[in-house]
């Protein structure tokens, strides 16, 4: 093979953060375990995209209200629409994955 993946690990397994995630446990800031730092990513990333579809949300609402053209309003309404979509998929993901295999939901690393 001209290219093959290899697998590297941190010495003892912990890394420190150059910058502390807001919200996460001071564990994770100072130096955890690879585990730990896996779920607080997600986690953080969970809440992202929440917050980003909410305020896409507002902004279809917004558009949808103060607009007189009617494409301007259907396209305000696809924005509510899709916004919803993506806070539905972001809230049901844990549901989807633990139905597809419980097993993805489980932090395994390689040893």
């Amino acid at each position: 093979m001209i290219w093959e993946p290899k697998q590297v690990h941190a010495a003892g397994d912990t890394y420190t953060l150059l910058e502390p995630i807001p919200g996460s446990p001071s564990s994770v800031n100072t130096g955890a375990d690879q585990k730990t730092y896996l779920t607080t990513v997600y986690n953080t990333a969970l809440t992202l995209t929440i917050a980003l579809s909410v305020i896409m949300l507002v902004i279809g609402g917004i558009q949808y209200t103060l607009s007189y053209i009617p494409s301007s309003k259907a396209e305000g309404q696809q924005k509510i629409w899709a916004a919803i979509g993506g806070l539905l998929l972001a809230l049901f993901s844990v549901l989807i994955l633990k139905t597809i295999n419980p097993k993805l939901l489980e932090v395994v690393l390689p040893t």
